[in-house]
């Protein structure tokens, strides 16, 4: 297997064959882009050294083709995007230069083509992980043979959220929510499987995993709360809500989601009818003690 390994990757660099664009990840690819759970970059299997002071318009472009649909920028919207204070020959001369060392720095220049007024990754010669998980997932969605343990092995093998550790900037934010977007889907639908199943410890791990890549989600604490109800599980329900607003007022003190309130005062309403005064200590499907109910943790 090595032996191909590295028979495939001197041929696709010295003879320039062109590549299936299905071929997997693991084998030759010249240039490997990674964006999701952090930035990096690899050539021909190698970690690509960007120096210390890595040229950050130049990535810029790159990180922009990358999470761009079908790896494709107009230039005129690359320009307005990164260079925004300029005017329109100022932002083209700039672009040029970081474009002129984009090409420099990946060491082969037909590696980003620039053709009637767009630049684009060569499909066949760099591989994108947000480009290849995302087909991957439009193929399972897409199967009617698909099967569940086959959307988890998808999920497990998500690595992380767009730029992770970085700030994200205005133009990558579209992206940025689409993989949010079909991470959260992909959590609930194989959570709901599992509760399905009667499985709701495995659900509960599939959530706290989402939580641990977007913990501000609505969708996925309203999932756990509702599966704490289903188990009877009351401390762990409140537990959930709590970490939720925890979450919210460490983060951006935002204002909770009418809908978890919503469903927590329920709840409360419950437990009222059923323990007597609200502040009393209550029997939890934990099998422990919790204090709850406290003013400052109920939803007005």
């Amino acid at each position: 297997m090595n032996a191909q390994f590295e028979f495939c990757r001197s041929m696709t660099r010295n003879h320039q064959l062109a590549a299936s664009l299905r071929r997997p990840a693991s084998l030759s690819w010249p240039i490997k882009v990674y964006v999701l759970g952090g930035f990096r970059l690899e050539r021909d299997g190698s970690a690509l050294d960007l120096g210390a002071k890595p040229p950050t318009r130049a990535l810029d472009i790159l990180r922009a083709l990358a999470i761009s649909q079908g790896q494709v920028c107009p230039l005129e919207g690359l320009q307005d995007w990164l260079w925004p204070d300029l005017d329109g020959d100022q932002a083209k001369a700039a672009c040029d230069q970081a474009l002129h060392r984009l090409r420099k720095l990946l060491g082969q220049t037909d590696l980003v083509i620039q053709r009637e007024g767009k630049l684009r990754l060569a499909a066949d010669r760099v591989w994108v992980d947000l480009a290849d998980w995302e087909a991957r997932l439009k193929r399972a969605l897409a199967s009617n043979a698909v099967t569940e343990p086959e959307l988890e092995r998808l999920f497990l093998l998500f690595p992380g959220p767009l730029f992770l550790h970085e700030r994200i900037a205005a133009w990558c934010l579209p992206a940025a929510e689409r993989v949010r977007r079909d991470v959260i889907e992909l959590a609930i639908r194989i959570g709901k499987h599992c509760e399905a199943r009667n499985d709701p410890g495995k659900a509960r791990t599939i959530y706290l995993r989402a939580l641990d890549f977007y913990p501000d989600s609505v969708r996925i604490y309203k999932a756990l709360i509702q599966g704490d109800i289903a188990q009877d599980d009351v401390a762990g329900a409140i537990e959930d809500y709590s970490c939720y607003e925890r979450t919210l007022r460490a983060s951006c003190g935002s204002t909770p989601s009418p809908e978890l309130r919503a469903l927590i005062q329920l709840l409360f309403a419950r437990l009222a009818r059923e323990t007597g005064p609200v502040g009393q200590y209550v029997r939890a499907g934990r099998e422990r003690f919790v204090p709850v109910l406290r003013p400052a943790t109920i939803p007005a």
